[in-house]
């Protein structure tokens, strides 16, 4: 069993990052920004001329508070969809992102995280602040309505699928992308960051992305 999760997660995380990257290569012709070559990166992929602005979506916060595509604008952000009762990928993902965060060096503007659910169903606003607090001060955690978290998981490639066993249905699972997306403070997909992650390579990333579009 632990295997096949091994395996599953292995499989979307390189089905996200070539959704990402086919879409983003799409988009290049219907709305992209930017004109930078990209530097090269450790960890992951900066697309440089293929940002991508995140789409509009009215979502809340872990706090109740609305969360929509402005809330990326003037911080860094590393965004990543998961969700709280996730067994494995979640919890090891949002732990290398807060020891990424902390190996981060303080700059002209704020860098913080964000997780998105992709299992609204179970994913109540007060579930989502006891558990992302848990991992670190800097995170959001992300919960709304269904339709609302696939505009904006859609146009960016992230995968979402519920497998449910007929003899428990209420204790599903949903196999999900494992990449973690860097956004940019004008709200443009940055970088992305396949599985396996190590968060200090993802720090050295972030620090040349930083110094690169400075």
């Amino acid at each position: 069993m632990q295997t096949r999760k091994i395996q599953t997660a292995v499989i979307y995380a390189a089905l996200a990052v070539l959704a990402v990257v086919l879409g983003l290569l799409a988009a290049r012709f219907t709305g992209t920004t930017g004109t930078n070559e990209p530097p090269q990166l450790q960890a992951g992929t900066a697309l440089g001329g293929q940002s991508q602005v995140l789409p509009q979506f009215s979502l809340l916060d872990h706090e109740g508070q609305p969360f929509d595509r402005s809330r990326f604008e003037d911080r860094w952000s590393f965004l990543f969809f998961g969700y709280t009762y996730c067994p494995d990928v979640c919890p090891t993902t949002l732990a290398t992102m807060s020891a990424t965060l902390n190996a981060i060096e303080p700059g002209d503007r704020p860098v913080g995280g964000v997780f998105v659910s992709v299992d609204p169903e179970r994913d109540s606003v007060e579930r989502m602040e006891s558990y992302v607090t848990y991992f670190h001060k800097d995170m959001i955690g992300v919960t709304g309505d269904e339709s609302e978290i696939t505009n904006l998981t859609r146009p960016l490639g992230i995968l979402a699928v519920k497998t449910t066993d007929p003899n428990d249905p209420d204790n599903y699972l949903v196999d999900h992308s494992a990449s973690i997306l860097l956004v940019d403070p004008q709200g443009r997909l940055t970088a992305v960051f396949g599985a396996p992650h190590d968060p200090t390579r993802i720090a050295q990333d972030f620090e040349t992305l930083r110094n690169h579009y400075r």
